[in-house]
This record gives structure tokens, C-alpha cells and sequence, in this order.
């Protein structure tokens, strides 16, 4: 009798921890943020029109500015020449980052000692702050605010830029390379302490596919930075705030793993003060202000993936502990 408890008792617990496994796996697929540049299909998209002019009218505009980033003497004809080279007379699928090095080199750049801030699902967030803050983001860097919002792409047995682009985010493309190229060069650029600002309202925080999960984390160079801060925003919907993921989190724990390999090491931080301004700042209605401005003391958890995984951590355990005294 006592056997046959004993063996009960283990495949009850074989067939939780199965069960268990399944929900884990199954609540990452569904909750996984934005798919990476090569997951949205062969689209097209129309490049930039006058994209020379607007590309070299932002460099000298940039560059008349002695503070900013630009090396001295830039030339930005001649930065404009390297960058059209990385892409023209090939393939619009078959464009390496490697391609846009002459343009790194040529439109070198300098961040200033703990003030690199990376962000993913928080472009338009991470501006204002940086604005506030005293920040750089890549965009507001000569390399990033060249191709800011703009497409482009050349063709195999033409010299000059072609009018129908294959989606930017796919692998390979003219743009989706730069970008990929610019990341990796921004971070390897980074020194001192960094931040990274994320999104705590939709799924995952960090998401291993996106620019900052799968280029810009393993480019930071470990001689040269030493902390990464990490900022969790949650986004205010008007009546409540939204919360998916917070600092203890399944994605952020997977972030911090990462960064503990590379030697760096790093803090987390939810909504912070000035966050909450910017975000309150949107609204005109007073009484929504108002409420938004009383910040995270007042949300309502919403049920997200991290209380959920915290739900099944407590079950297996007070289940353990039921099989081993039965």
C-alpha cells in the first residue's frame, strides 16, 4: 500500500510538473513582443523621396553645432557618398551591415561618460526623457539621426536609389542593416553607466528579439561600461495604469543574467518620478491628469505573465510539499 502511495504520489507530480512546463512555454509564445525584422513577410514600401537632400541637409545642420557629435572637418558629401555605396549595385535582400563600416568611419562618434540611454517599445518616451533627462539616444547621434525615419534601397545594375524597397525590416534590406549596424556601433560607443528604458505594459519588458535583446545588449563592452539601469514605463490608459511586467520578472531576470555574463552590472526601476510626468503631461482633461499623477501607488495590478509564473511557483511548491507528506 505504501508503494503504491509512493507512486501516486510521484506521478501526480511528474504530470504537474508536465502541466506546469506546457503553461510556462505557452504563456512566453503568447505574450512575445513584436517579431524581429525577418518575421514580416516579403513587403514593399516606397524609399524616401529627395533622401540625398534630406540626408546631408541633416548632417550640416547637425554638424554646425560644435557640441554635437561630429568629427571636425566632416565632409557630408562625402558622408553621403560612403552611405549610398553600402547599398547600391546590390541586392536589395543581401545588404550586410558590415557594408555601412566606411560610413561609421567617416561619420565617427562620440558619447559623453554615462549618458547612453537604449530603449525598446519606448521610442517617442525615450526622446522626451532624454530631453529632460540629459540623455543621448542612438537617434539623436549624427550616425542615427541621418537615417531617422527615412527607407531606402538600391538595385543590382543601377547606380542610383530605387523607388520600391523592400520592407526595412527584413533581414537583409538596406535599412535593417544600417540599423542593426548603427545599433551595435552606438553601444560599442557607450561608457560609464548606461540606461536602457523599457516597456512594463505589453507582455515582456525585454524582448530577446528586438534591437536592444538581440544587438545592442551584447554589443556594451564590458572594459568600458560598468552599470546598466534599467527603467521599467508603464503606460497610463487613461483610467488605470497598465502593468505587465515588473522588475521582478521573468524577461528582466533574463536581461540581468545576460549582463552579469558580460561582468556589468545593473538595477532595476519602475516609473520613476520624471516617467510619470511625461506620461501624465498627454492628457488635457484635468481630472485624468490628476489621477494619472498619483502614480503607481494607486494601480490596479492587471493579471500579467509575471503574476501568473508567481501563481504557479507558490502551487508547486505547497503541491511538493503535500506529496511528500502524503
Amino acid at each position: 500500500m505504501a508503494n503504491y502511495v509512493v507512486y501516486l504520489s510521484s506521478t501526480k507530480l511528474i504530470y504537474f510538473y508536465l502541466v506546469t512546463y506546457v503553461i510556462v512555454i505557452l504563456l512566453e509564445f503568447i505574450t512575445k513582443a513584436e517579431p524581429s525584422h525577418g518575421d514580416r513577410g516579403m513587403q514593399y514600401r516606397n524609399s524616401t523621396k529627395h533622401l540625398q537632400t534630406i540626408f546631408t541637409g541633416r548632417c550640416y545642420d547637425h554638424c554646425k553645432d560644435t557640441k554635437n557629435d561630429c568629427p571636425k572637418d566632416i565632409d557630408c558629401t562625402a558622408v553621403w557618398d560612403t552611405f549610398k555605396q553600402a547599398f547600391v549595385m546590390k541586392n536589395q535582400s543581401d545588404i550586410s551591415p558590415e557594408s555601412y563600416k566606411d560610413f561609421v568611419q567617416n561619420a565617427a562618434i562620440t558619447i559623453p561618460k554615462n549618458k547612453a540611454l537604449f530603449w525598446s517599445r519606448t521610442k517617442e518616451d525615450a526622446f522626451q526623457f532624454a530631453n529632460v533627462a540629459g540623455y543621448v539616444t542612438l537617434e539623436k547621434t549624427l550616425i542615427g539621426l541621418l537615417g531617422d525615419g527615412l527607407v531606402w534601397c538600391g538595385e543590382n545594375d543601377n547606380s542610383e536609389l530605387a523607388e520600391e524597397c523592400l520592407d526595412p525590416f527584413t533581414n537583409g534590406t538596406a535599412t535593417g542593416s544600417f540599423w542593426n549596424k548603427m545599433s551595435e556601433t552606438f553601444a560599442r560607443t557607450a561608457s560609464g553607466e548606461v540606461q536602457v528604458l523599457l516597456n512594463g505594459s505589453t507582455g515582456l519588458a525585454f524582448n530577446s528579439s528586438s534591437t536592444f535583446g538581440s544587438v545592442e545588449v551584447y554589443s556594451l563592452d564590458p572594459n568600458k561600461v560598468s552599470t546598466m539601469n534599467i527603467w521599467i514605463l508603464y503606460y497610463f490608459n487613461g483610467s488605470d495604469w497598465v502593468i505587465k511586467e515588473s522588475c521582478k520578472g521573468h524577461s528582466i531576470e533574463k536581461l540581468k543574467d545576460i549582463l552579469t555574463a558580460k561582468n556589468i552590472t545593473s538595477s532595476c526601476t519602475e516609473n520613476n518620478r520624471k516617467l510619470i510626468h511625461i506620461q501624465c503631461a498627454r492628457f488635457s482633461n484635468e481630472s485624468i491628469y490628476e489621477l494619472c499623477l498619483s502614480g503607481v501607488s494607486n494601480i490596479d495590478m492587471t493579471f500579467s505573465t509575471t503574476t501568473l509564473l508567481a501563481i504557479i511557483i507558490a502551487i508547486h511548491k505547497w503541491f511538493e510539499e503535500l506529496v511528500l507528506h502524503s
